[in-house]
Parts: structure tokens; C-alpha cells; sequence
């Protein structure tokens, strides 16, 4: 089961998703990214000009690059997210919230995530992109954060040997969004979680153990009859009966 929103490696183009964009390189882009804008149609120009209808920003963009592309040629300046939400959406995607913003809330975040369902990993992946972070198939030194649902797993074992990754559950996500600020990493690990209990099974009655229905018999007697003597006795004869009846005063065979 693939744990985020779609393998990198499957994902591909036929598409021509891109046949309008001819994009400028800032920094590093991932050949993955590369192939992608190729396969849809998209046309790399050396110099920035005003033919350029695109920044793509990749790792260490240069800041004058963003100045140029804002206040020079007026055009939309991406992270590689932006090509990901493309190719997945098979439309070009809205370009504002891939904005290389150094001040959003994930900005400096990488993430694995294991242990958790399809459904939320996929919104784990948008959350997290969304604002600012990269999210990631496979733990590695790269990573500063791994998102498990659970205590468990290779990834898990694998992270609580790294010092550097911080572990946390998808909790610490949803709250450092609503908190406009990454949250304190500690109070999110998995460990802390509560696994609810599956309720307790009801107690056998005791006529399944005694093979004598005790309460039938007292119900009997519960109504007072003109002979209270009779009654007295009839009780403690079903009394003395259960008391024979029980386990612990048959000697073993």
C-alpha cells in the first residue's frame, strides 16, 4: 500500500498539461520534476524574460530571481509542488499556494509518513504542501519529521535511532496549522497515544457456572405469603442446594 497521496515513481504525464508554460529555473529541481514538465508539454528557456510565463523554484531559489519575477515580468513564481499538484489534477493548478513563501508554516519541514490510511495521507500531503513543506516516500536523513499513526512499524524504529527526526502524529499537523506556528513536537509523540479499550465482556450468569438458577429461585420467594415460616424454609433450602452445587465443596474425584 503506497502511504502517500501517489507513488512519484507511477506518476506520469500524456497529457500536454503544460503546452502553454515555458518556465525559468531557480536553485535545484529534481529531474522527477524535470521529466514531468517535459512529458507535458512545457518549454525550458535559459534567460528570464519576458517570454517566461513561470519561476519554478527548486532547493536554494535565488532571492533575485523571486524579486525579478513579482515586480519585473509579473509572473508566477512556483515551488515543485506546483508541477506535483499539475500532474495529478491533469490541469495547470492555481499558483498562489505554491508560492515559495520561506515564512510558511512547514517551510523548513520534510516529511515520511507511515502508518496512517490512504484517505489521510492524501490530506497529510495536501496540508502539508500546501504550507510550504515537502513530504516524502522514503525515511532518510533528509527527513525532519516522521508522521506515524502508531507506536510501530520499521519507520518508526528506524526514526527513534535518528535524533534529528523529530516523531509526531498527525495531530501536531492539524494544530500547528490552527496555531499559524509549528507546534511543540513532544506532546504529539505516538507513544502518548491512547488505544481505546474494547468494552468488557459481560459476566456469565451464575446459573452458567452453578448450573442452578439462583436468582429464578429467590424470585420466588421475594413475595411474602400468609405461611412466613414455609417461606423461610423453602428459601434456605435453596440456599443450602447452591451451596452444594458450588465447585469448591465437591472433593476431587
Amino acid at each position: 500500500m503506497v502511504t502517500i497521496v501517489d507513488d512519484l515513481d507511477s506518476l506520469s504525464l500524456q497529457e500536454p498539461v503544460f503546452k502553454d508554460v515555458k518556465y525559468y529555473l531557480s536553485g535545484d529541481v529534481s529531474e522527477r520534476i524535470m521529466q514531468l514538465l517535459q512529458s507535458g508539454g512545457a518549454e525550458n528557456t535559459k534567460y528570464f524574460s519576458d517570454y517566461v510565463t513561470h519561476l519554478i523554484c527548486g532547493h536554494n531559489a535565488v532571492d533575485t530571481d523571486l524579486d525579478d519575477a513579482q515586480d519585473i515580468y509579473q509572473i508566477p513564481a512556483v515551488t515543485e509542488n506546483w508541477v506535483l499538484a499539475c500532474a495529478r489534477l491533469k490541469k495547470l493548478a492555481n499558483p498562489k499556494p505554491y508560492f515559495p513563501n520561506k515564512n510558511k508554516i512547514f517551510s523548513n519541514v520534510n516529511v515520511c509518513v507511515s502508518k496512517v490510511s490512504p484517505a489521510d495521507a492524501k490530506a497529510l500531503f495536501a496540508l502539508i504542501t500546501y504550507h510550504g513543506g515537502k513530504v516524502r516516500l522514503t525515511l532518510n536523513t533528509n527527513c525532519t519529521h516522521l508522521i506515524c499513526g502508531s507506536a510501530s512499524g520499521r519507520k518508526y524504529s528506524a526514526a527513534l535511532s535518528c535524533p534529528k527526526i523529530k516523531i509526531v502524529t498527525p495531530d501536531w499537523v492539524v494544530e500547528s496549522i490552527l496555531a499559524r506556528i509549528q507546534a511543540v513536537t513532544e506532546v504529539f509523540h505516538p507513544k502518548l497515544l491512547v488505544v481505546p479499550q474494547p468494552p468488557p465482556k459481560p459476566m456469565d450468569r451464575i446459573s452458567a457456572i452453578t448450573g442452578f438458577d439462583f436468582e429464578e429461585g429467590i424470585a420466588k420467594n421475594e413475595v411474602p405469603t400468609q405461611n412466613m415460616a414455609e417461606n423461610k424454609d423453602e428459601t434456605q433450602a435453596l440456599l443450602d442446594k447452591l451451596k452444594q452445587r458450588m465447585p469448591w465443596n465437591h472433593p476431587p474425584s
